[in-house]
């Protein structure tokens, strides 16, 4: 009677690729993806329960680069006419990018009480020390940390449930360092804002963030407001 239902768990196979350009940074990615989740009802209230869920992926990421394909701004006069190709910038010192495994793990813990729910999540990217130079120099992806929550409210207008909209506070916040092993020049990202969710229309929703970006390498912080729907 074994099923992925009963076991309460998912697998996913997927595959990426990404070109840059015309081909310029082509990149493949083979993902194999886990998930389980346990869910619990409280005995004490009858209408709260919690449910976690972790993962992890594991991924193979391949890098075909050519590196007389990329057109930089200073090889272009003022007519547009390319000057250089790219790959008189390189000057040759490129060695290649090298195929590389990459794994991610994370978790959610979500909480319902009546019609509302609150949840906390976290996760890591690039656990492993993966190589991406285009240039072929020991320069490390840094792992990038996540840390989200949302609260979710059901709210009834007009006395029917026809009218039923689901309002959603969230926050997120996302650091990586410049290199690793890490050092004291994190970036940061955080978003923070409200969405809400038409329940007797599926599919409808809209919302409004603040974001805030931090970017050691450059000493900056650039603030935008972002406005979501469909």
């Amino acid at each position: 009677n074994f099923s992925v239902l009963a076991i309460q768990s998912g697998f996913s196979l997927s595959y990426l690729n990404s070109q840059l350009g015309e081909g310029a940074l082509n990149w493949n990615q083979v993902a194999l993806s886990y998930a389980r989740r346990t869910r619990s009802c409280n005995q004490v209230f009858s209408d709260r329960e919690w449910e976690l869920s972790l993962g992890g992926t594991l991924s193979y990421n391949t890098y075909n680069f050519q590196d007389n394909n990329f057109i930089f701004s200073d090889q272009l006069e003022l007519f547009s006419n390319v000057l250089t190709t790219s790959q008189d910038q390189f000057r040759g010192d490129r060695q290649g990018l090298n195929p590389y495994v990459d794994i991610s793990t994370g978790g959610l813990f979500n909480w319902e009480y009546g019609q509302n729910a609150v949840s906390v999540g976290v996760a890591v990217h690039h656990l492993v020390r993966v190589e991406n130079s285009l240039f072929g120099r020991e320069d490390t992806l840094s792992p990038r940390f996540t840390l989200h929550a949302s609260h979710v409210f059901n709210r009834v207008f007009g006395g029917t449930s026809n009218q039923n909209i689901q309002i959603i506070a969230l926050a997120k916040l996302d650091m990586q360092a410049a290199s690793w092993p890490a050092d004291n020049n994190w970036s940061q990202l955080i978003d923070m804002g409200l969405m809400f969710n038409l329940r007797n229309l599926p599919g409808v929703y809209g919302g409004a963030l603040f974001r805030i970006a931090n970017l050691s390498e450059v000493n900056q912080q650039t603030n935008a407001i972002v406005l979501v729907g469909g």
